[in-house]
């Protein structure tokens, strides 16, 4: 499967997006749900409908309600609504706000790998991921490694390793439609037919590759114009003649 599709992967990849913009409640809610933290559906739906009674981004709202339950500091209006929630719930709102605060704290000095590292650690995700007790906790380790390798390449080919860097990176990845496989490495291990793109396939040297579909004007695509075609007296190299889609 695709490598930024996998669950595990998914998640590390909501928190680094919850760090370059706090307010993005898509990626907290997902960072939320993590299985490590524990936290109910039904008291993550209280926290939602509390963000969206007073018009908050979930992570705002959590910080609200953190700041309220443990420090008591009073939200004038915003405190006629309080969820009613879960003891362990309100303690690990604590622990993820904190964590996020100190994370949040190293984004301009450390790179976007090193940050996801100590989140690994500071939500103990890295202490299961050592003790793996079966096949599937075997699959995610292996793929949150892999994706680990891939920030590696990634800061060594470029300058800026930072958690907006990274994020950009993995939104036009996502956007392309591209994904690094997961099983990248065992090609050959699985006897088996590998549906993919044509793109994704290049410098893969598969010994048979079938191309199906090969519809006139559909492979190669038809020639798209350009919107505002440059003058050929304009360009100064010499136009190769023919459909240069084909060519």
């Amino acid at each position: 499967g695709m490598l930024y599709k996998q669950e595990e992967v998914k998640e590390l990849i909501a928190y680094l997006k919850t760090l370059s913009d706090p307010t993005d409640s898509t990626s907290f809610y997902k960072v939320l749900s993590m299985d490590i933290f524990g936290i109910s559906g039904r008291d993550l739906t209280s926290i939602t409908i509390y963000a969206k009674k007073y018009n908050l981004s979930l992570f705002e709202a959590a910080e609200r309600l953190v700041l309220f339950w443990f420090e008591k500091k009073e939200l004038g209006a915003y405190v006629r609504f309080i969820p009613f929630i879960s003891e362990d719930t309100k303690e690990q709102l604590k622990k993820i706000i904190k964590m996020i605060y100190r994370h949040l704290n190293l984004v301009t000095k450390e790179t976007a790998g090193q940050i996801l590292y100590y989140f690994l650690e500071d939500s103990t995700i890295l202490k299961k991921l050592v003790s793996i007790e079966s096949e599937k906790e075997e699959r995610r380790a292996q793929n949150i490694s892999k994706f680990f390798e891939k920030l590696k390449t990634y800061e060594v080919e470029h300058e800026d390793a930072s958690v907006s860097a990274i994020v950009d990176w993995v939104n036009l990845y996502l956007e392309l439609g591209e994904s690094p496989l997961s099983a990248d490495t065992d090609w050959t291990a699985n006897n088996a037919v590998n549906i993919l793109t044509v793109h994704s396939s290049k410098g893969l040297e598969f010994n048979v590759v079938f191309l199906v579909n090969l519809v006139s004007q559909r492979f190669p695509t038809i020639e798209r114009r350009e919107r505002i075609p440059i003058p050929e007296e304009l360009i100064k190299e010499i136009l190769p003649k023919g459909d240069y889609h084909l060519e």
